[in-house]
């Protein structure tokens, strides 16, 4: 039910760039609309993990409100330069909360009366360069074409 609820859980970032050093995961929810869902997203992170596989066990649970089908988790890493000492953002990933039941397909932002499902498990995301399109409706699509 869209009331529910589940739990987000970032454990940690695998194969990052040599000149990566402290990072820190941010993100928020959005609707196709980019409106934000729940609250924003900001990992910490184990100082005794290692600086390429750093581990964030970072957890947080949305319940309120009702989240819709086509919400999509958009995060952002960010690393400290280690020669300007300035913050910089590494690459941006998404992932679709829910798919249409029996598919691992995102439902469409406009589509009314299917059957969606968590989509839980365990996922490795890919990060991009740059960020999502802006002059389509927010999905994983939106960054991945831009």
């Amino acid at each position: 039910r869209a009331t529910d609820g589940f739990a987000l859980y970032i454990d940690g970032a695998r194969f990052l760039p040599d000149a990566v050093t402290v990072t820190r995961v941010t993100g928020r929810i959005f609707d196709s609309s980019y409106n934000q869902i729940g609250p924003d997203i900001s990992t910490g992170i184990d100082l005794s993990s290692n600086i390429f596989q750093p581990l964030y066990n970072y957890n947080v649970e949305i319940r309120n409100p009702a989240v819709p089908p086509s919400a999509t988790l958009l995060l952002k890493l960010y690393s400290l330069d280690r020669f300007g000492f300035t913050l910089v953002l590494i690459g941006w990933a998404a992932l679709n909360l829910f798919v249409e039941s029996g598919t691992h397909r995102a439902p469409a932002a406009d589509s009314q009366g299917i059957q969606v499902s968590l989509n839980e498990g365990a996922h490795q995301l890919r990060m991009y360069h740059s960020g999502p399109a802006t002059d389509q409706p927010f999905s994983v699509g939106a960054l991945t074409s831009a």
